[in-house]
């Protein structure tokens, strides 16, 4: 499904809570969940975590989230996230594992909070520039030369959130351009 047909949900008040065990598994929403997604219980629990990401966001974020969460590190970034009936939200989001008393991974906490439209708008343009190097992997650049982009590297960058400086070091700001109006366009 095209994401750009989809309708924003923002959620201002409160904070969602996600637990999950050490597979990803949610076992625990808190009613502000329910409330802005739309999703009892019954539908949710049991299952995977990435399935409440939307599937507009770039695979590297997820591969970056899981990666962070294997090394025992708490996560943070801006995520989109999935509501019924064809809509979303998006969340700056904190995923940290929880920990036994011998310091094994037992399962992890996801805190939601409000994020601001603006920092979501550039998230959002940066999202389109991040599917098209995920789906082409390569960016065509001047003199018949070609950057080729890892998922580590493309989800440093997305984390960075820093639009300007970021564009800057990835490569000219005229091919950025030029890609985001090919996307758009495309």
């Amino acid at each position: 499904m095209n994401y750009l047909n989809k309708k924003e949900v923002d959620f201002k008040d409160g904070i969602i809570i996600i637990e999950m065990n050490r597979d990803g598994i949610i076992t625990y929403v808190n009613s502000k969940f329910r409330e802005i997604t739309g999703y009892p219980n019954s539908e949710i629990i049991g299952k995977h975590y990435s399935t409440q990401i939307d599937n507009s966001m770039p695979k590297s974020v997820i591969i970056d989230i899981w990666d962070t969460l294997f090394r025992k590190r708490i996560w943070r970034g801006y995520v989109k996230s999935n509501i019924k009936d064809n809509r979303y939200y998006w969340a700056m989001v904190w995923i940290q594992p929880r920990f036994n008393k011998d310091k094994v991974v037992i399962g992890y906490i996801a805190t939601f909070k409000h994020a601001y439209r603006s920092k979501t708008e550039k998230i959002d343009s940066y999202l389109r520039f991040l599917s098209f190097i995920e789906n082409s992997n390569k960016i065509p650049y001047p003199y018949g030369r070609e950057l080729t982009f890892g998922s580590d590297f493309i989800a440093s960058k997305y984390l960075d959130l820093d639009l300007d400086k970021r564009v800057d070091s990835l490569v000219d700001k005229k091919i950025y351009t030029k890609l985001m109006k090919y996307k758009i366009d495309t």
